[in-house]
This record gives C-alpha cells, sequence and structure tokens, in this order.
C-alpha cells in the first residue's frame, strides 16, 4: 500500500510518499499527526500527483491550507522564539514573572485581563450598517478602502504591514484568502478603553462574543503606525521586515497577560491608560516603538453579526432592516452617546 502524507506546516508543503507502508507504520500515523501538525493522508497517491491536486485543483485554494487556527499555532510559536531573546524562555515564563510580580499594579491588571470586563470591539461608519448585515466585517484587501473611507492607503504597503506583523513574506502573504487577512478593531474594559477613543474609524462599535476569542490577535498601540514609529522604510516599498522583537507580531489572544505589564493608572486622574515603560522595573521588555493609543485588536477570518453580542451608537440608533436584524440575533442594544454604554430604550428621539 503506498500512503502519501502533506505536511501543511503554515506555508510550507512538504509530500512525504511511503512505499510498501508496513501496519506499525500506518498506527504510527495518529501519533505523527498529533505531534507535527497538520496533514491530509492521501492513499495510492504519489508526490507528484498531490503536489499536483494541491496547487493547480481550484478546490484546494490558500484558505484550504492555511487556516486561521494555523496562523494563530504558527504566531504562539513565533513569539515563544523571539521572546528567547528577550530573556525568557518561552510566553510562559514571562507569566510567572509577571504572576511573581510584587507591583499591585500588575497584578490588578492580569485579573482585569481574564475577567469578562474585557470587551472586543470593532468600530464602523453608520453608512456601513446594511453592507455589514449582508457581508458581515470586511477588511482592506476586500474593499480596497480603509475604515474612514480612504483610498491613499496602498494595497502594497498595507500587505506589507499586514505579512510583517504575521512574520511571513510578501508574496506568501499576498496569496492568503482575502476573508483570512485582518479586521482591525480594539480592546475595551467595561465603562472605558485604554488610552484613547476609537471613534475616528466609525461611531459605530461592534461588541464581539466570547467565543471568537481564538481568532484575534492584538498589539499595544495602532499596527500601522508601529510599523512607521520603527523608522524603517522597507514596509513603504512592500517589502516585509522579518519580527525580531515580541511587539512586531499580532499576538494572540490567550496571550494577552502581556499587556498587564503596560497598563498603568498612574495619570494625573486615575484614568487607564498604555505606558510606554514596563509598570514593573524588574521585568525587562523593551518595546521597539512607543506608540499607545490603544491595544489594537485585528480580527482573523469571516467575521459578521452572527458573532456579535452587542451594539453601540454614538449618532443615530439603529433602524429599519438592520435594527430587526440585531433584534433577531437577540444583539444588546448600547446607546454611546455619552461617552459610556447605556442599554437603548428605544424611545422615539
Amino acid at each position: 500500500m503506498k500512503i502519501s502524507v502533506l505536511k501543511v506546516n503554515m506555508f510550507n508543503l512538504t509530500v512525504h510518499c511511503l512505499d510498501s507502508c508496513s501496519p506499525i507504520c500506518r498506527r504510527m500515523l495518529p501519533v505523527l499527526i498529533s505531534t507535527l501538525g497538520s496533514f491530509f493522508v492521501v492513499p495510492n497517491a504519489s508526490a507528484a500527483t498531490l503536489c499536483k491536486t494541491v496547487f493547480e485543483d481550484s478546490s484546494y485554494t490558500s484558505s484550504n491550507i492555511v487556516t486561521v487556527k494555523s496562523m494563530v499555532e504558527k504566531l504562539n510559536l513565533d513569539l515563544d522564539q523571539i521572546l528567547k531573546s528577550e530573556g525568557f524562555e518561552s510566553f510562559g515564563d514571562l507569566v510567572k514573572a509577571l504572576q511573581r510580580s510584587q507591583e499591585p499594579e500588575i497584578q490588578a491588571n492580569l485579573q482585569m485581563l481574564r475577567s469578562d470586563a474585557v470587551l472586543m470591539s470593532i468600530n464602523q461608519p453608520s453608512r456601513d450598517r446594511l453592507e455589514i448585515m449582508q457581508s458581515g466585517f470586511l477588511n482592506f484587501h476586500q474593499t480596497k478602502k480603509t475604515s474612514e473611507g480612504n483610498l491613499n492607503v496602498t494595497s502594497s504597503r498595507r500587505s506589507a504591514v499586514e505579512a510583517s506583523y504575521l512574520n511571513i513574506k510578501f508574496d506568501q502573504f499576498n496569496h492568503l484568502n482575502n476573508e483570512l487577512k485582518p479586521k482591525y478593531g480594539a480592546m475595551h474594559f467595561t465603562g472605558e478603553l485604554p488610552s484613547g477613543e476609537t471613534t475616528q474609524y466609525g461611531g459605530d462599535f461592534y461588541f464581539f462574543k466570547k467565543n471568537v476569542a481564538s481568532e484575534v490577535t492584538f498589539t499595544i498601540g495602532d499596527s500601522f503606525n508601529g510599523r512607521v514609529a520603527m523608522h524603517n522604510p522597507s514596509w513603504e516599498n512592500g517589502k516585509d521586515i522579518p519580527a525580531s522583537r515580541w511587539d512586531q507580531i499580532f499576538i494572540p489572544w490567550s496571550r494577552r497577560a502581556i499587556i498587564a505589564l503596560f497598563m498603568s493608572r498612574k495619570s494625573y486622574d486615575g484614568s487607564l491608560f498604555l505606558d510606554r515603560e514596563s509598570v514593573d522595573p524588574n521585568i525587562h521588555l523593551q518595546r521597539s516603538h512607543m506608540r499607545r493609543e490603544y491595544i489594537e485588536l485585528q480580527f482573523l477570518g469571516k467575521k459578521n453579526l452572527d458573532q456579535v453580542e452587542a451594539f453601540a451608537f454614538t449618532e443615530q440608533p439603529p433602524s429599519g432592516a438592520f435594527l430587526k436584524a440585531l433584534r433577531d440575533r437577540n444583539i444588546i442594544i448600547y446607546d454611546r452617546r455619552s461617552g459610556k454604554n447605556v442599554v437603548w430604550d428605544e424611545k422615539p428621539l
């Protein structure tokens, strides 16, 4: 019996043909699959045939091979590797340092980040309500415009920045299904947002259910502005920049404890803001840029109203078909015109 095993390691496709596969070899395949990653096992297929199927058959597109899960798993591995150069054996080693910290603010931050007070949102202009209802949330590569409606951010520059944060090559990024690419949002806490507001991207807030968290990553500060602040002009020419520091990649949401190092209330009014330096000077983790507008979130993969838990407006309340779509999904509606979420009573203005 001949078995071909296609190993899918994010973007590197390797075909292993096992001729005259022995019974013990066949019994080991499930172990290999669970240990080494994602595989397609194809009996009675040669390596050449399998490669032809993968690269030429329209049913095997990039989105079939590269998934949100594999992207996030790669970023986890990348972060662990980068942290070694920052003096930590792994992310787990950093978490232990955070848990041992004598800074009360660190412990309060960790508790807050683990709580239900954390909200994940996308801001959109109110003019996009019907489009979101019909097509879901689309990214720059799907609409060719930013959330503000601008067309002056070229596709190559945006792709170069996102490829760099995903820590992959520019050409690899361009072969990804556009649906997999980031849609941008921000992390909130109930009643407040670290540092600034995000209404410049649109007055409507869509707060997502917690079950999308495995498909969310983050950066401290605006990622695009962060690349500008790193003073490396390569991305402006459509070139990816390999990550060498921990904050130069999109960090999976499951590793948000790292944010605890940079959240502080040591401001004049006691409000929450993002610090440029570590709150605990004994934990040496330097940032490669000082941007701190907000905690930016990147939502990977398909996102639509079915995944939204709450909606908040800062301008016009929802109406018509859009209001019905929210009600049909039991989405909570907030009036945020005061700057805080207040349950909307739906009275006529």
